[in-house]
């Protein structure tokens, strides 16, 4: 989040927070899962995107994740 401090753009999501909880599967600790909360995302999320597109070429990426 330090990365993003004083930033205030309209294309560009805010991180709201981020940790580690541990994660549980059948009752036993299987390790940690790590979390990142964001605005929300008004037309969906990325995935959802790059999933319907079946993938990105390098033009697409930089212009997504750049």
């Amino acid at each position: 989040m330090a990365a993003q401090q004083g930033m205030d753009h309209p294309h560009v999501m805010s991180i709201l927070g981020a940790g580690c909880s541990p994660f549980c599967s059948n009752g036993e600790e299987q390790g940690d899962a790590y979390y990142i909360v964001s605005e929300l995302a008004a037309n969906g999320e990325v995935f959802d995107y790059v999933d319907e597109c079946q993938g990105l070429d390098d033009r697409q990426t930089r212009q997504v994740f750049g």
